[in-house]
């Protein structure tokens, strides 16, 4: 079997260490464990392609609608590479590798939840628009695995994503005092309540907004909101003094 530089707990079915992590251009097509910015893409070549083991973050899945064995999934380690695809689906996450799936991969990778995995000899290669993409359909082999927060790994890739979170924080932050607060909410002109106007419609998923095809269309949800655009709330907000009974 040949060496990824993965070594394996056999108390656990995790990765607890990557001996080595260094990839030379020189090496075989099978490259094992690398970091998204590291995949030795050549651009130049057409149909360049190479087999890659990724330790990453799930960050939603698309299951297409014509076919549930099917799907794509965004996956990031929070490092950039030249030719990762813009993501517009989270604020923080500007960038996300796809990696599909077919067959019975695509239906286990189906109720993936979001998470940590180790993908396993992944293809990777460029689409038709210059981008980074991965494809597996290989059921012969457990090719994605569930990993824990408590891997080594998988907590360097957790200090990166507090970084790029903290970065778009400070970059989208304002330093406003009380008096300027005031200010800007007395130059805005007053937003009335909005009282939802179809309080009997039915709940909806996430999943079937994503994949409805009757467009205009209305859904009502619950969800809990853990980003918002955009960053300064004065731009959508007002704020309220209890103490003074004033905006």
């Amino acid at each position: 079997m040949q060496d990824l530089g993965i070594q394996y707990n056999p108390n656990e079915s995790q990765i607890v260490a990557a001996p080595h992590l260094d990839i030379l251009a020189s090496q075989p097509v099978e490259l094992g464990l690398v970091k998204i910015k590291d995949i030795p893409i050549q651009v130049d070549v057409p149909h360049h392609s190479v087999t890659v083991d990724l330790i990453v973050e799930v960050t939603r899945s698309w299951v297409h609608q014509y076919a549930s064995n099917r799907v794509d999934l965004f996956v990031t380690d929070y490092t950039l590479h030249p030719n990762l695809k813009p993501d517009h689906q989270t604020s923080y996450l500007p960038y996300a590798l796809k990696i599909s799936a077919w067959d019975k991969v695509g239906a286990d990778a189906a109720v993936l939840q979001t998470g940590y995995y180790l993908f396993k000899k992944v293809p990777i290669k460029l689409d038709k628009e210059g981008y980074l993409e991965g494809k597996i359909n290989d059921p012969r082999e457990n090719l994605i695995q569930k990993l824990s927060t408590q891997n080594s790994i998988v907590q360097q890739l957790l200090e990166r994503k507090q970084s790029v979170i903290d970065g778009v924080a400070n970059e989208n932050s304002t330093e406003l005092d009380a008096e300027e607060l005031l200010k800007l909410s007395e130059d805005q002109p007053t937003t009335k309540l909005v009282y939802n106007e179809h309080p009997n419609a039915p709940f909806s998923r996430i999943e079937d907004v994503l994949q409805t095809t009757s467009l205009p269309n209305k859904f009502r949800v619950a969800v809990q909101i853990v980003d918002y655009k955009p960053r300064k709330l004065v731009e959508w907000v007002k704020g309220y003094c209890e103490r003074c009974k004033i905006e």
